[in-house]
């Protein structure tokens, strides 16, 4: 009986030579870059003008997925120069920098200045220190697949946001870490670059009116 080739299934969309913690890290290298960008829009721009970028750069995000998704030629090209960074079912669904993209409109539209960028942080630092602390250490697994280290990392990162933003505070960002961390660890049917942007600010606005 032939011997089966147990990467003959495997999806090209992940480059053999990075472990899955490396992989992580160069993926939410990206994600920490657009957060990064994104509040230093929210930080130096006005208002009005940074909702505009902010809408314009979902619209843009989601126009290259429906493209990817539907044009064979686009999907090759995109794959080509993407690959490594995405994950095996974004081969057939948006990615998550275009949630992302999304996730980060939502609250700077929705949320005041530092609640937004409060957010944004949550998702840029606190989540890809959860996944790259879950991937390289998790020993202890929740249902959804994510680890109690990976909500740990992610838990002291927005605890620590919360305590050095203006206007938020230790008690109110402990409160908002503690909020929001269980969300970042659940499960969803859609990817959470979406909601912890939006959840983050949320979280903290909540905090701040109840305990601030």
């Amino acid at each position: 009986m032939p011997s089966v080739d147990p990467n003959a299934t495997q999806t090209p969309l992940r480059a053999p030579d990075l472990r899955p913690w490396t992989h992580e890290l160069a993926r939410k290298s990206v994600h920490m870059a657009v957060s990064l960008a994104a509040i230093a829009v929210i930080w130096f721009l006005p208002t009005t003008i940074a909702r505009i970028l902010f809408l314009a750069a979902a619209a843009v995000a989601i126009a290259i997925d429906v493209l990817r998704l539907r044009v064979p030629a686009v999907k090759q090209a995109f794959e080509h120069y993407f690959a490594p960074l995405l994950r095996v079912h974004e081969s057939r669904r948006i990615t998550g920098a275009t949630t992302l993209a999304l996730g980060v409109a939502i609250a700077g539209l929705l949320f005041p200045r530092n609640f937004a960028i409060a957010g944004l942080l949550f998702a840029g630092l606190g989540d890809a220190a959860g996944a790259i602390v879950g991937r390289k250490f998790g020993r202890h697994r929740f249902r959804s697949g994510k680890t109690l280290e990976g909500s740990f990392a992610f838990f002291c990162v927005a605890l620590i946001v919360g305590w050095a933003m203006p206007g938020i505070g230790f008690i109110p960002g402990l409160a908002a870490a503690l909020l929001v961390t269980p969300i970042e660890a659940g499960r969803f049917s859609f990817d959470d670059n979406l909601i912890l942007p939006t959840c983050g600010a949320t979280a903290t606005w909540i905090a701040v009116a109840l305990l601030g």
